[in-house]
């Protein structure tokens, strides 16, 4: 994989627009973005599965228990605050790039996840295109409830016109005062501009983040 870059999560406000939320973690541990939470992510595709001679696997295979939340001693999960696994709400779609009917299709996508109840509390999209992400951003249901990625800076990295997008609930970031942060790592043997883009929400109660990746299948 070549280096990777941060994907800031951007908010809407009638007064400056769209701008980048407060994304840093209080106590960076790296100065390269996302590092710590690669590092596990290589260490949990890579790990030795089981056999019948070996020990059984420490490894967990819950996005949330990447850290391994049992190997905290007594006084941290005390400290913790809520002892309740987290929970979030996943929705993916495939948009489909085409200009077919594409106005349309971005309306009723919108009218749908609307629709759920509960809604998602993180929406991963591919095969965006930047009018696509100016569509969703002249609805105004959705700018007041979504913070998003931008398409603008998958692309002055891979070079290509569509992309990968990440959506987080914005009661997460605010009132629910979740730690939010994404990067992307393009795939260096890609030649249509994919890649990893990874998202880590840090709840307030906690040091451990939970880590969310999507990319579009080559």
């Amino acid at each position: 994989m070549s280096a990777r870059v941060p994907a800031p999560l951007y908010s809407y406000s009638p007064i400056s627009g769209f701008r980048p939320i407060n994304s840093e973690p209080e106590e960076p541990t790296s100065k390269e973005p996302g590092s710590e939470l690669m590092n596990k992510i290589d260490r949990f595709l890579h790990r030795r599965l089981p056999t019948q001679s070996s020990p059984p696997s420490t490894d967990s295979t819950a996005a949330e228990n990447y850290e391994n939340p049992s190997a905290t001693t007594e006084s941290e999960s005390q400290s913790e605050g809520p002892s309740n696994p987290i929970q979030l709400r996943i929705l993916t779609w495939n948009i489909w790039f085409e200009n077919l009917l594409k106005r349309q299709r971005t309306s009723a996508l919108i009218a749908t996840i609307k629709s759920l109840d509960p809604l998602p509390d993180v929406c991963c999209f591919q095969e965006c295109t930047v009018g696509f992400e100016l569509q969703l951003q002249e609805d105004g249901w959705w700018r007041k409830t979504w913070v998003m990625t931008k398409c603008a800076d998958q692309f002055a990295v891979t070079g290509f016109w569509y992309g990968t997008m990440v959506f987080v609930r914005r009661e997460l970031t605010g009132k629910m005062e979740f730690r939010a942060r994404a990067w992307f790592e393009p795939f260096k043997a890609s030649t249509t501009g994919r890649g990893l883009l990874v998202l880590e929400l840090t709840p307030p109660w906690s040091k451990h983040p939970v880590g969310l990746c999507q990319s579009h299948p080559t």
